[in-house]
């Protein structure tokens, strides 16, 4: 047999237009229209690409903006991986890293070749109401607003959702122009498969290469549907059945819906799939498990969320009778299709009665991946999967809250915990202690680095997914919520060439990607950077990463001593476990090293005496760090939908005392503070969007050090602080409550013990 194809199923087809838009002309965008010229002019002078000097002979109004990319390029100032993630911050727009396996050549024929080439843009996904564009040359979008992309928005009926992405990566893309060719399309539900037919292909084989025969022209023509029949690969596979049949075939495009639905028919003794509408009609229903009343807790007897789905066990006996007893989970984790969830499920999984539906469907791979998809749609950071005495829940943490979405029974919870550790490489006959795992996967047209960690229960392993997005853009300070003073005193500390830069905070704060931002803004060609992390979160260009792997003695105090020969200007240790990472680091400060590193503290002021308890020596601590930042992050209002809120006047004096001492706090002018809408909107669905972070910069000064060397408790190191102007976590949260930025009940929240 030839090689296992890495399977990459394309999404729905649509037909290609009737009419082909004309070739876009666009026109000249000069410098001073837009400005965008001048930021990235702007963005060239922060990331140190160029000198001062050389911004007179850019800054020309007769140039326009591919003019000075161009000279850019010519000048080797900047490359074509360091040029798209630029435009796409000075353009607004996301950022992607398109690869081959994303694009979908039923969506690319959309657009002519001699189209996309000219504005070096082309369709690579589609999703119900939306094409995703990626394009390379964001200027050459700006004056075509009535060019083919608007006449492709108004023929078509959908959205454009333009993804900035590098020169190279369109290059290579238009090459698959050439390898679009007239295949026909067929809906596999609506035709009648005989058995005899089916089993020309072995259900292990079809599933595994996502093609089925459906038809035959005599006894040496065989028609085949295949879900990627563009695909080098399976064409590969093709061609050697043909040769080692002696059949010819001819090949026929099909989306993963009318694939999977094809599957069935293999266990179906009359030989064919019903396209009636009933089983989408029946798979919209919630239906209770063994009876309980919807909205009530089949583990608690409690009350839950009205809108929780629950699926019944009735309608998933097929999984246990049928795919999951007869190969339904492959064994090879390292080549599975539902790594790129785009093309595996056609679009992004957005409701919960969708979910229901692909759950009750029987087919494990679809359930994984639409349970992941449904979290990137929440923007959830985890998504935990726990077996309880009656039943497998399912829930997602999303802006830092944890909520139900919904309830399976306890069948369904070895199949998919299997599938998850097969995707992540654990192994799936180990239950007894806890595993950690990863893989990578594309979803939402982003690229996501999936953390997996499965933990024994008494009722089974509780599985949890993290989920880091590796194509988004690193965050800004000013993004983080680093604004006003506390940015000015970091940055000031910041300038210095040696000392300890500390991010304190609970699990879960933000403090590794404040950390992060700080790298974003000081890692420059000049600066040699490396960091010890566990794990490395997000991978920066330019910046020397290092994984420790404790299970093998390489810990964040054996990486700090070899980090110390690697002539470094900058280092990061994820974080201080121990005395002796503690005092590594700070004699690595002190002999000219500027360290970054994070410690798990209430507050600022906490950061010294906990050092100190570690053992490393007051005097050693107060010479080495610069500065000690805290935070929290809390929930912030939806912009579209928030509200002015009424807060009582108790309240208000806690607020006008807490804020006394505040920098620029004016008590005399009226408190005003904002709260969520009741339902939402469409742009929050719960009156929030994101999070933001709040904080507090403690600078060291000589009063400060003075009290840490004679073991002063953390409330006097906190009031000598604010004295000398700190602003704490509570009045930074306040003054964002007061720009509507977040509400008093989140400030209060976090900061309660504080």
């Amino acid at each position: 047999m030839p090689p296992t194809p890495t399977p990459q199923p394309p999404p729905q087809p649509v037909s290609a237009p009737r009419s082909a838009p004309p070739v876009a002309t666009a026109q000249p965008n000069h410098m001073p229209t837009q400005g965008h010229g001048e930021k990235i002019i702007d963005e060239l002078l922060r990331l140190g690409k160029i000198e001062s000097s050389e911004v007179a002979g850019l800054r020309d109004p007769s140039k326009t903006i591919e003019d000075l990319v161009n000279e850019l390029f010519k000048k080797k100032k900047i490359t074509d991986a360091e040029c798209a993630p630029l435009l796409a911050r000075v353009y607004d727009l996301p950022f992607i890293t398109l690869t081959p396996a994303m694009i979908d050549p039923l969506t690319l024929r959309m657009l002519p070749e001699q189209t996309a080439r000219g504005l070096f843009a082309l369709p690579y996904q589609k999703t119900d109401t939306a094409l995703l564009f990626a394009i390379s040359k964001p200027y050459l979008m700006t004056q075509v607003s009535s060019g083919p992309l608007h006449a492709l928005t108004g023929q078509l009926g959908r959205e454009l959702h333009l993804y900035v992405t590098t020169n190279d990566a369109i290059e290579q893309a238009l090459g698959l122009y050439k390898n679009i060719g007239s295949s026909q399309n067929i809906n596999l539900q609506q035709v009648s498969i005989p058995q005899m037919l089916l089993h020309k292909f072995p259900k292990d084989i079809s599933q595994k290469y996502q093609m089925v025969v459906f038809g035959a022209d005599g006894a040496s023509k065989l028609k085949v549907a295949a879900v990627r029949p563009f695909d080098p690969q399976t064409k590969q596979i093709v061609d050697f059945i043909e040769k080692r049949n002696g059949i010819s075939i001819d090949l026929y495009a099909t989306t993963p819906q009318s694939f999977t639905s094809v599957l069935a028919a293999y266990d179906n003794p009359q030989g064919y799939i019903r396209s009636d509408g009933k089983t989408q009609e029946a798979s919209s229903k919630i239906v209770e498990i063994d009876s309980l009343p919807s909205g009530q807790s089949p583990d608690y007897g409690g009350q839950t969320a009205e809108n929780i789905p629950v699926v019944g066990t009735k309608e998933v006996i097929a999984v246990q009778s049928g795919m999951l007893s007869k190969g339904g989970i492959q064994k090879d984790g390292d080549n599975l299709e539902e790594r790129n969830l785009d093309v595996f499920l056609g679009h992004e999984i957005s409701d919960t009665q969708e979910l229901v539906s692909i759950v009750k469907s029987g087919f494990v791979p679809k359930m994984v991946g639409a349970i992941l998809s449904f979290g990137v749609y929440l923007r959830a950071s985890d998504i935990h999967l726990e077996p309880m005495r009656n039943v497998f829940r399912i829930r997602y943490r999303v802006d830092g809250d944890l909520k139900e979405y919904m309830y399976v029974p306890l069948t369904l919870h070895p199949p998919i915990s299997s599938r998850i550790k097969i995707l992540s490489n654990l192994k799936i006959d180990e239950q007894r202690v806890p595993q950690d795992g990863r893989y990578d996967a594309v979803a939402g047209g982003h690229e996501f680095d999936v953390r997996v960690s499965s933990l024994p229960t008494v009722y089974g392993e509780k599985i949890v997914m993290r989920l880091l997005d590796k194509s988004s853009a690193l965050r800004t300070l000013d993004e983080m919520g680093v604004t006003g003073s506390n940015k000015d005193r970091l940055e000031n500390e910041l300038k210095k060439p040696w000392g300890v830069v500390m991010s304190t905070g609970p699990t879960g704060s933000g403090k590794s990607t404040t950390l992060y931002a700080i790298l974003n803004q000081i890692a420059t060609p000049g600066v040699n950077v490396i960091t010890l992390e566990d794990p490395v979160e997000y991978e920066m260009k330019g910046v020397n990463q290092v994984q420790v792997k404790p299970k093998i003695g390489f810990t964040f105090a054996e990486g700090l001593r070899s980090i110390l020969r690697q002539d470094p200007n900058v280092i990061m240790v994820g974080e201080i476990r121990d005395g002796e990472t503690a005092e590594l680091a700070t004699h690595a400060a002190l002999t000219g090293h500027l360290v970054l590193t994070t410690l798990h503290t209430n507050d600022a002021a906490g950061a010294l005496p906990r050092l100190i308890n570690m053992g490393v020596e007051p005097y050693l601590i107060t010479s080495a760090v610069n500065a000690i930042v805290a935070q929290r992050l809390v929930r912030k209002l939806c912009q579209t939908c928030k509200e002015k809120a009424t807060v009582p006047q108790k309240i208000l004096d806690q607020v006008t005392e807490i804020m006394s001492d505040a920098p620029g706090f004016d008590s005399a002018t009226p408190l005003q503070f904002y709260g969520p809408h009741e339902v939402g909107c469409d742009n929050c669905k719960h009156g929030y969007k994101g999070r933001t972070g709040i904080y507090e910069v403690l600078v060291m000064s000589d009063a400060i050090e003075e009290a840490a060397i004679a073991h002063k408790p953390s409330s006097e190191i906190d009031a000598i602080a604010r004295k000398e102007g700190m602003i704490s976590l509570q009045q930074d949260g306040i003054t964002k409550a007061l720009q509507g930025i977040t509400t008093l009940d989140e400030i209060f929240k976090v900061t309660s013990d504080d």
